[in-house]
Parts: structure tokens; C-alpha cells; sequence
């Protein structure tokens, strides 16, 4: 599929617009849609995706914050003036009623294809109507136009092909469950699922028809129960979608809040904001390094290397213990009554006739009784403030020398302590310097820090929202344990009766048709597992760049992603910063789009977002120009400077800027940058 035209008309900040996406080739892949912020980015990438799927449930559920609408709303507009609906303002403000997104395509062969959603819109209701023309040379409306459009690209693949760069290092650190069942639909994995379920369904129902009233009710009631905890479940999933859903509109609102921000700053020109950018992220690079060390190097001990002068008390007391007449006489015969008893007891040769076991423990317990009675008791081991058995005090002192003489180990990670220290004081220093806006009147600095204030409120909440969503995951996860247990005695339940040859034959043939299904699944996931994990290394190797922490990414058998170093120990997603976390996303979906053979433009919202600058070169150059046959890339303007534009730019073939001064009518501009071909 490669998109030729987009046409808007009244739909979200534009009243008119067309993008003339012909031209691309192989070279020059990459159509430039660059624009500020709130002026149509974002409203194209939804107009993309209201075509394919119409308003679904992520859209309804990212407008509002606390609430998801329902798809009426969403088309019309709440009741408050939180949200205005999808038709434009002006149009509205206008009198007009009708609304479309309209798109051209070539589809696998070359066939040109169009489709097009559009709305009547009144006051209280709406009509909307879809139709595809060019699909087998005829005209398919709404029903059949909608299964034409989910079988070429099923919403739940909008996530891996339209998404915002700033959003998706969620894919990196979630594993969730509704991410999984995604990746299995992209892989054509799950309709081997919708089979299986579809046998058990009938392997139970046959199981129940044959059952005897009182077996059946049983299995009723536990059925019940099962259906408790699954509802229970749901409802958790839900909450956690909702949290997520809240996070990723308070992480956007905090990007919108730091390019407001950025442009007070932009403000002072008392210092050069780029090159103190640049020592920033080499600061913060070399923080997030010496803290990954700190955090695999520091031992356990390190209470032993911090406190040398209790060290040496204690080995002080340990020498009494060790060095005392009493206690090594106490410590050789305890030694002796070990080895005596099993070396008379348990070794041949044997007495003749042999002892018996109630024999062997008789003598074995007035031996050391015995013996014991000439070890001395603990108190008269010595004075010293320690009691212990006599091996244990020579290993122990062992220990404890090595650390009393560890000055060594204990300056190294003093060092590596100061150096963290040193850095985030330089940090704090550039940050204080890059939020000065000292030359200010006093309004807009009282602006400025009351931003910066209701934004670091934001960051909190995601912090809290992001504890709530891992007390969830525990919650989840001893329903499901629960509910597998559930399964269980359904299973025995469904077992006890006793069913006729004719229901037997149906049921022992389904159940061979599930193995073989369930078996067939196992061998195809394995597949594709190996194909990604071997697409993602490769890919993330190619987009990181002067950071050893991951040396593996390892796929799980189901799809979710692990990251390990460079001694096969696991690295916790914590520890990432959110710039690492995008890219491992970033090489994720380049992975996911490579195994599954989809060929569907790549339409990317805020391309760089928060990834320092050497790895925006590499974006530029090895991700966007061989991702796929079409990109479609959405930068603001602060993204893309002439630098990193000349990076890009060899593989442009369309550029547009977009211009939307008064927020309702986005004006698309087309750069004449593009070399004639």
C-alpha cells in the first residue's frame, strides 16, 4: 500500500487541504509533514486513522482526561467545551454540516484504490457513510467497505504503523497483555486461538448436553465462580488501561508544557542554549553510565567497606575467640565427635552380626553425650562479646580481613560515589542556567515558574500513575492464578461424566484437532520469536550508539521483550532512561513491520522526541530512509534543524509545511526544497 492523496475537508483544525503524495522511489521514501505544535500534526494522524477504523476505542478514550467518551460524543462534541467533536470550527461556526477524510492508494498490484468516511452533522445526531471504489472494479459501501478495510489493516494494527514518537517507549516497557495479543494479531498468530477456543466451546457443550442433572449443576456453579474472577480481572484491565490512557495525556501535556517553557527561554539570549544543551545530555550520558555501574559493581558489602572501624572491632573480638586455649579445645572436640561417630557407625567394614538402626542411634547418642560432656559450655570460651562455634569465627575472620585491608576497593567506589555527585551538581548548575529568565518582566517570570511548577506536579502524577499500574499487575496476576485453578476443576468437573460412544468420537476428535492446533502454534510462534529477536538486535545495535548496558534484547515465547548485559544478566527497564526506552521501541516496531511482510506507510507524529542528538542521527539516517517503502514523518519545527534536515534530507521526496496561526484552518504549504528528479 502507498498512500498518493490525502483529502481533508472539515475535519479537526483543517477546512480544506490535499497532500500529493506521488513521487516516492526507492531513494526517496520519506514524504516531510513539518508544523509547531498545534498546528495539524496530530489532527492529520487521526483523520488517518478515522478513515481506516472509523472512531475507535483509543481515540474516544484520548480526549478527555478522567473519562472516555462514547462514539456520539466523539463525533459531536460534550456537553462542556472540553471538546468540540471532530467537525472544524470554522466550518461549524460556518453552517456547513459535512465532514470527510478522503485517501488514494496503490495497492500489492498497482491498483489505484480509494476510500473515503464522511459526516452529516447536525445538531443532536449525525449520518456517516464509508464507501471503497476500486476494490475487484466495483463500489463497496459501509458494511462491505468497512471488512474491505479491516482485512487490509485491522485496527489493531494502527498502533505499529501510526503512532507519536513521543509515546512509544510504552511499547518498550509495557508487556502487557493487550500489547501481546496485538503483536500475535500483526503475525497472523491469533486466529490459530479463535479455532482452539471454538473447539473447547464445543467439546464443553457436547461434555454438559451428556452431563446428569446434579454433575451439570455443579459445573454450572463453578462456571459461575470462573466468570467472577474473569470479570474481576476485566475490570483491572480496564482501570490499567485507563491509567495508561491517563499517563500518555499527561506525558504529551508535559511536552506541549516544555515547549512553552523552551520559548521563554528562548528568550535569553545570556547564554548559548545550544551548547549547554549539548553538555547537558554528555553530563546525563555520563551520569546514566557511572549509576548503571555503581548499580551492577557495588556488593552487597558495602556496609563492611564503609564502616572499617567496626571491621576491625570485630575482628578484634573474632582473634579472642579463635586465639582462646578453651575454645580451640572445644572447637577439636566437637571436631573429633563429628568425624568419630560416622567413622565408627557408618563406614565398613562392619560389625559381624551388623548393628541395627535402633542400635547404630543408641550407641551414636551416649557417644556424645559422652564425649559432650567434656566440651565447655559457651560462656567459658572467653571474654570477648562474641559466641559463636569455632569454624564459624575462622571463616568469618577470613571475611573480614580482606575488607579491613580493602582500601583500595573502598577509594574506587568513593570515587565513582564523588564523580555522581559532581555530575548532577553540573547538571543542576545547566539546568538553573537554561531555566534563567532573569531578563523577563516580572509576569512572564511568574508564568514561567508556575508552568514549570504545574509541570513537575504532572511528572509526579505519572510516577504515582505508574505505581498504581505495577500494584494492578500483582492484583492481575493472583486472579490469574486463580483463575487457572478455576479452569481446572471445570476440567475434572467436565470429566466425571460418563459419555456415549457417538459424543465421545465428537469430543476425542476435537480434542486431537485443539493438540495438533495448540502444537501447530507453539512451532510458529517459536518462528517468528527467533525472526524478531534476531531483527531487533540488529536494528538496535544499528540505532544505539556509545552505551554498553544492553548487549542482548531477548524475545519471550510470548513476545514479551527482556534486555540483558553483556553477562547474560537481566537489565531492569528502571534503569533506562526514557530516550533508551524509545529506541528499544523504535527498533521493536521496525522488527514487528519486517517479521509480519506488511507493507503499509509509516505515519510517525514527533518523530525525534526526546532522544538526544547522536541518536537522532541515526534515526535520521538508518531508521527513516529503510523502515519501509513509504514514510510519512510529522516534525515540529525545533525537531528538524538544518543540520539533522541534511541528514534527511537526501531522502525526501515531498515536503510540506503546515501553517495554522488562529488554531481552525491549517494552511499546507509545499517546500520547494525537493530536488527535481
Amino acid at each position: 500500500m502507498i498512500f498518493e492523496t490525502i483529502h481533508v475537508k472539515n475535519l479537526f483544525s483543517y477546512r480544506k487541504a490535499k497532500f500529493d503524495l506521488t513521487g516516492f522511489s526507492p531513494e526517496r521514501n520519506i514524504a516531510l509533514i513539518s508544523g509547531r505544535n498545534g498546528y495539524g500534526k496530530t489532527s492529520l494522524i487521526n483523520c488517518v486513522k478515522l478513515l481506516f477504523v472509523g472512531a475507535n476505542e483509543d481515540m474516544l478514550a484520548g480526549v478527555l482526561s478522567g473519562r472516555k467518551l462514547n462514539r456520539k460524543q466523539y463525533i459531536l462534541g460534550a456537553k462542556s467545551d472540553e471538546w468540540l467533536g471532530i467537525m472544524n470550527r470554522r466550518a461549524r461556526q460556518a453552517g456547513e454540516k459535512d465532514c470527510e477524510i478522503r485517501i488514494m492508494w496503490r495497492d500489492s498490484n498497482d491498483s489505484l484504490i480509494e476510500a473515503r468516511r464522511a459526516w452529516r452533522i447536525d445538531i443532536t445526531d449525525f449520518k456517516e457513510t464509508l464507501e471503497v471504489l476500486g476494490a475487484g472494479s466495483k463500489v463497496l459501501h459501509d458494511d462491505d467497505a468497512r471488512e474491505y478495510l479491516e482485512g487490509l489493516l485491522p485496527q489493531d494494527y494502527l498502533p505499529f504503523f501510526f503512532f507519536d514518537g513521543e509515546q512509544i517507549q510504552r511499547l518498550a516497557e509495557s508487556n502487557r497483555k493487550r500489547l501481546l495479543e496485538q503483536i500475535e494479531r500483526l503475525l497472523n498468530i491469533s486466529p490459530i486461538d479463535t479455532l482452539c477456543n471454538y473447539l473447547d466451546r464445543c467439546v464443553r457443550e457436547w461434555r454438559k448436553d451428556a452431563m446428569v442433572e446434579e454433575e451439570k449443576s455443579r459445573l454450572v456453579e463453578l462456571e459461575g465462580e470462573r466468570n467472577a474472577l474473569s470479570a474481576r480481572f476485566e475490570a483491572l484491565e480496564e482501570k490499567q488501561l485507563y491509567i495508561l490512557s491517563e499517563i500518555e495525556k499527561l506525558e504529551h501535556r508535559i511536552q506541549e508544557e516544555e515547549h512553552q517553557l523552551d520559548r521563554h527561554r528562548a528568550a535569553n539570549q545570556e547564554y548559548d542554549k545550544k551548547a549547554l544543551t549539548k553538555e547537558w545530555e554528555r553530563l546525563t550520558a555520563e551520569l546514566e553510565r557511572a549509576q548503571s555501574r555503581v548499580a551492577e559493581d557495588l556488593p552487597a558489602t558495602v556496609p563492611l567497606l564503609a564502616n572499617p572501624i567496626l571491621v576491625k572491632k570485630a575482628i578484634a573480638e573474632l582473634r579472642k575467640l579463635v586465639e582462646n586455649d578453651t575454645s580451640q579445645q572445644a572447637g577439636a572436640l566437637k571436631e573429633i565427635l563429628g568425624d568419630l561417630s560416622t567413622d565408627l557407625f557408618d563406614k565398613p567394614p562392619y560389625s559381624t552380626p551388623k548393628l541395627m538402626d535402633s542400635q547404630v542411634r543408641f550407641y551414636k547418642h551416649r557417644l556424645e553425650k559422652l564425649l559432650g560432656a567434656h566440651i565447655p559450655p559457651s560462656e567459658d570460651l572467653g571474654g570477648g562479646l562474641l559466641r559463636m562455634e569455632l569454624p564459624q569465627a575462622r571463616t568469618l575472620l577470613s571475611v573480614l580481613d580482606h575488607f579491613a585491608q580493602a582500601d583500595r576497593e573502598r577509594k574506587y567506589q568513593a570515587q565513582t560515589l564523588r564523580g555522581i555527585s559532581g555530575w548532577r551538581r553540573d547538571i543542576e548548575e545547566i539546568e538553573i542556567k537554561l531555566d534563567d529568565v532573569s531578563n523577563l518582566s516580572e509576569e512572564e517570570q511568574e508564568d514561567f515558574r508556575q508552568r514549570k511548577a504545574t509541570n513537575e506536579e504532572r511528572k509526579k502524577q505519572v510516577g504515582a500513575n505508574e505505581k498504581e499500574i505495577e500494584h494492578i499487575d500483582e492484583k492481575r496476576a493472583e486472579i490469574k492464578r486463580q483463575l487457572q485453578e478455576k479452569e481446572k476443576e471445570i476440567g475434572k468437573q467436565e470429566k466425571r461424566v460418563t459419555i456415549g460412544a457417538r459424543t465421545r468420537d465428537k469430543v476425542e476428535r476435537a480434542e486431537q484437532m485443539r493438540h495438533f492446533f495448540h502444537a501447530y502454534k507453539d512451532q510458529l510462534k517459536q518462528h517468528k520469536r527467533g525472526a524478531i529477536e534476531t531483527a531487533i538486535n540488529a536494528h538496535f545495535e544499528a540505532l544505539i550508539t556509545g552505551h554498553g548496558l544492553i548487549r542482548h534484547i531477548r524475545v519471550a515465547e510470548d513476545f514479551g521483550i527482556h534486555f540483558e548485559d553483556s553477562e547474560g544478566q537481566p537489565v531492569a527497564m528502571a534503569s533506562l532512561s526514557a530516550g533508551m526506552k524509545q529506541l528499544m521501541a523504535t527498533a521493536l516496531l521496525w522488527a514487528l513491520k519486517e517479521v509480519s511482510g506488511k507493507e503499509v506507510p509509516l505515519v510517525i507524529d514527533t518523530p525525534l522526541a526526546r532522544i538526544d542528538r547522536a541518536h537522532q542521527e541515526n534515526l535520521l539516517r538508518r531508521y527513516y530512509p529503510k523502515v519501509g517503502q513509504q514514510v510519512i514523518v510529522l516534525p515540529t519545527d525545533s525537531e528538524l534543524d538544518a543540520e539533522k534536515y541534511a541528514l534527511i534530507a537526501p531522502h525526501v521526496y515531498r515536503e510540506y509545511r503546515l501553517d495554522n496561526p488562529r488554531g481552525d484552518d491549517t494552511q499546507v504549504l509545499e517546500e520547494n526544497h525537493v530536488p527535481d528528479k
